[in-house]
């Protein structure tokens, strides 16, 4: 599904722990992540299904947000982020003044309110668990005018040491790389079924050798 911190405890600073929570890092996350080639796709799939509602869940520092509102395409754009050090970076982003800000998580935005919701970069793998999985997605579907989600794809912790100068920082974060059937389970329990499936932001299929797992679901 395809980024923001959403893992519970992540709203508050903790040195080593909360990889965006700093704001020296927040600033830096659009530098560390040029090139990014999920949003192009997402870009062409709003242009595509022509949502008049938009919600990125995890917005993160609202790029993705901020590509919409100059997209020429005409809908209402909202982002939720859990990290207020992240908003901060999304509200000075061009052209954020036409879009909804809202610190929180997909249990905040407002009801039956949205065409389309996406999860950018790897917002979806920070749920680290099946429940935590599947509460998000109902989440979304009771947030969702016509549900459409987007995944990319148990544990992997990887510790990063960062220098800005004569500043030094450890941050720690955690993401899951689900299989399949916990993908499923979570789809399942919040009544979605899988649309089209993806395994690069190519467009290509979904093969074994895929680097990439992007899912479009829709409410059953």
């Amino acid at each position: 599904m395809v980024y923001g911190p959403w893992a519970a405890g992540l709203i508050g600073i903790r040195r080593g722990e909360d990889y965006y929570a700093l704001p020296q890092l927040a600033q830096r996350y659009d530098a560390d992540t040029q090139g990014r080639a999920d949003l192009p796709f997402y870009l062409a799939l709003v242009r595509e299904l022509t949502p008049a509602s938009v919600a990125d869940v995890g917005a993160g520092t609202g790029l993705f947000c901020s590509l919409l509102a100059g997209s020429n395409v005409r809908l209402t754009i909202t982002g939720v982020e859990p990290q207020q050090t992240m908003l901060d970076v999304a509200r000075r982003q061009p052209l954020a003044d036409r879009v909804q800000w809202i610190r929180g998580t997909a249990a905040d935005l407002p009801r039956d309110s949205f065409g389309l919701l996406f999860m950018t970069g790897h917002v979806a793998q920070y749920f680290l668990d099946d429940a935590a999985w599947a509460e998000v997605l109902r989440q979304i579907v009771r947030s969702s005018v016509r549900q459409k989600t987007t995944m990319a794809g148990d544990l992997v912790t990887h510790v990063d040491e960062w220098t800005i100068g004569e500043q030094a920082f450890t941050t720690r974060e955690t993401l899951r790389f689900p299989d399949d059937a916990a993908i499923h389970r979570g789809l399942d329990a919040a009544c979605l079924a899988i649309e089209c499936s993806w395994g690069n932001w190519d467009g290509s299929p979904v093969t074994a050798e895929s680097p990439e797992r992007i899912i479009m679901a829709r409410t059953v």
